[in-house]
Formats: C-alpha cells, structure tokens, sequence
C-alpha cells in the first residue's frame, strides 16, 4: 500500500508542481507589487477552483487505487494497521500540499509582515479544512456509488474560501 500511494504521490505532485508554477509564474504578471502571498491566497480564484480542486480529484483517485486493494490489505495487516497508515499518509500529502503551495507563492510575491498572525491563522485553517476532507474520503471505503463524495468536498471549499476566509479578513482586519 505504501509503495502505491508513494508513486501516485509522486505523480501528483510533479503535475501539480507544474501546473501551478506555470499558473503562478506566467499567469501573473511583474507589475504586481501590491499582491502579496496573504491577498493571493485569500482571493485568487485560480488557487480556489483549480488547484485546490486538483488536490480534492487527488484524494479521490488515491482513495478509489486504495480501495481496489483494500480487502487484501485488511486480510494482511488488519483494519485498524491500513487505516492508521491511510491517515498517516493523508497527513503528509496536506502537509506536501500546503507547503509546496505556500513555498511556491512566497517565492513570486513574498509576504507583508504586518499581516503574519492572519496568515498562520489562515494556513491553521486550511490544513483542518483539508484533513476534513482526506478524513471524509474515508466513507468510500464502505460504499459503492460514491460519486457524490467528491462533489462534497468540492462545495466545502468553495463555502470555505467564500464565506470562512470573508470573515476571517474582516475578523483580523478588525483588529489591527
């Protein structure tokens, strides 16, 4: 199970390098000198709509490879062993996701001190909000139309950008 979820890793996250550093890089242009890494994540939809649902498609294609196997797995190393390490591997592959989005971004436009406390509030957030739904991928496990469990996380990430993130600016923007 390892193996397979660390070549699909592998895969994933050479296509979404690209993709978003051709989306970063060549998508902006230089003469944004007012865009910084928070402004950027707060309100680019290409972060929203493209990337992040890139990533949720990513659970979703991991979970489906997992799932073919699961049976053997459980026979072999018990149920509670292959959930812990599906779990553990969910954690690492948010904590690539955020990094490499973040990393990537301070890259190009760099980010405005002053703003900090709002920025680790907001990384807080979404780390939470994705091992929502890593964790919420769990339910394909145990049933076979499961079509509609990609189409929740996907309304959840636009209820989070839309409405959490609106309120979280105004919240921080409040106090300072």
């Amino acid at each position: 199970m390892v193996k397979l979820i660390i070549k699909d890793r592998i895969k994933f996250f050479a296509l979404f390098i690209i993709i978003f550093a051709f989306g970063v890089f060549f998508a902006f242009s230089n003469d944004t000198k007012d865009i910084d890494l928070i402004s950027l994540n707060t309100s680019s939809n290409f972060i929203v709509f493209i990337l992040n649902n890139l990533y949720i498609i990513y659970i979703y294609t991991k979970t489906k490879n997992t799932k073919s196997i699961y049976d053997k797995l459980v026979c072999r190393l018990g149920r509670k062993k292959v959930i812990c390490s599906y779990i553990i591997n969910s954690i690492i592959d948010v904590i690539c996701f955020c990094f490499i989005t973040d990393f990537i971004l301070y890259l190009k436009f760099g980010i405005n001190y002053d703003y900090i406390n709002f920025f680790i509030v907001f990384i807080i957030c979404r780390f939470i909000v994705f091992m929502i739904f890593e964790l919420m991928s769990l339910f394909l496990f145990n049933n076979k139309n499961s079509t509609r469990y990609i189409l929740v996380p996907i309304i959840l990430n636009l209820l989070f950008y839309k409405f959490f993130v609106e309120m979280l600016i105004y919240i921080m923007l409040g106090q300072m």
